[in-house]
């Protein structure tokens, strides 16, 4: 009795025309839903059959072509796949190719980074031994100066007295001391003389005077400084008119002639309204009349400047004459050891 619904169960029916056919090779399975067609019933005779058997069947052609489509899919995710797949190991080969030239790169900066450290290192002591060395170089060329001062130390400039012809600079020096009230022994003065360049024509050429001794210079000086501003029209009818002022000071050596152009080459950048010549070949520098007194000895002295740094002022108070504009510095004796003495300089 249990057989019976077994072979029911297991028996083939066309859907077609609902017969039960004991012969499976008479009909077509669907692959999908398992539904069984009579090949008569769908009209397949012949050698189709054949070939019906041979492919996969499907009850509805819709079915067929979502399986063709997915069959198709399959195939392009396939495609993809492998060209995913190679893509990924060429990535996967550029990134270690990168790995290897970034880790190169890295060794290189760390080996550039040390080097850099070296190399500061290096700076820095060059540094420091440029600082020292400056430093020497200076403290050089001061005692060279000193020691070039110290040959010119007797000598004095007069500035302000222009050239008459026939001239007797020896007469123009006693009419100067007339008007200091001061007396010049025989012999004080052992030379007398113009500096005067020779490329070009000068008015005013400064006078040159050596004492036989220092202190007869520093006589000299002191009694400038107590009368004060002297007028060359007070030295006679022979500079009737002129209303310039005679200007006694040390004859400058070339350093201090060129700190001189070094400083008045930023006064008006650092707004110094008095720049003047002073004593020991010392360079002087007021802000303003009534500011304290600052001198430039040395280069380092006119970086202290244009830094903000004080410089110590000397023992003694120059106090500059009143400021007139600028002179030119080209003056000088042929052997340049000696300039025009330049009157201070005001910025207005």
């Amino acid at each position: 009795m249990s057989s019976s619904p077994d072979k029911a169960e297991n028996a083939i029916v066309c859907t077609i025309c609902n017969r039960t056919e004991p012969n499976a090779n008479k009909v077509l399975e669907c692959m999908q839903c398992h539904q069984c067609h009579h090949f008569s019933c769908k009209k397949i005779v012949g050698n189709a059959v054949r070939k019906w058997k041979e492919k996969e069947y499907f009850f509805m052609s819709e079915v067929r072509k979502v399986l063709d489509a997915v069959h198709n899919m399959q195939e392009e995710n396939a495609k993809t796949r492998n060209y995913l797949e190679k893509a990924i190991n060429e990535l996967e080969k550029s990134q270690e190719y990168l790995c290897s030239k970034f880790d190169k790169m890295n060794g290189d900066i760390s080996k550039l980074s040390s080097n850099q450290r070296v190399l500061k290192n290096d700076v820095d002591y060059v540094h420091e031994e440029n600082v020292s060395l400056k430093v020497a170089v200076e403290d050089l060329e001061i005692e060279v100066d000193r020691l070039k001062r110290s040959t010119i130390a007797n000598n004095a400039i007069i500035l302000g007295i222009p050239a008459l012809q026939n001239e007797q600079l020896g007469d123009i020096l006693n009419q100067i001391c007339c008007a200091l009230d001061h007396n010049l022994p025989g012999g004080a003065v052992l030379e007398l003389s113009r500096l005067r360049d020779p490329r070009k024509e000068q008015k005013y050429p400064p006078i040159r005077v050596v004492f036989a001794d220092v202190k007869y210079k520093e006589q000299l000086f002191e009694k400038k400084k107590s009368l004060g501003t002297l007028l060359t029209a007070k030295l006679g009818q022979s500079f009737h008119g002129v209303n310039t002022k005679v200007i006694i000071r040390d004859e400058m050596t070339s350093h201090g002639l060129a700190l001189l152009r070094e400083v008045r080459d930023v006064q008006e950048e650092l707004k110094l309204q008095f720049v003047w010549s002073g004593r020991d070949g010392v360079v002087l520098t007021r802000k303003c009349q009534g500011a304290k007194i600052q001198k430039v000895r040395k280069r380092s002295d006119i970086r202290n400047l244009t830094q903000g740094k004080s410089t110590q002022l000397s023992s003694f108070d120059d106090t500059p004459p009143r400021p007139r504009e600028k002179r030119p510095l080209s003056t000088s004796s042929p052997n340049a050891s000696s300039i025009v003495e330049p009157t201070p300089k005001k910025v207005m």
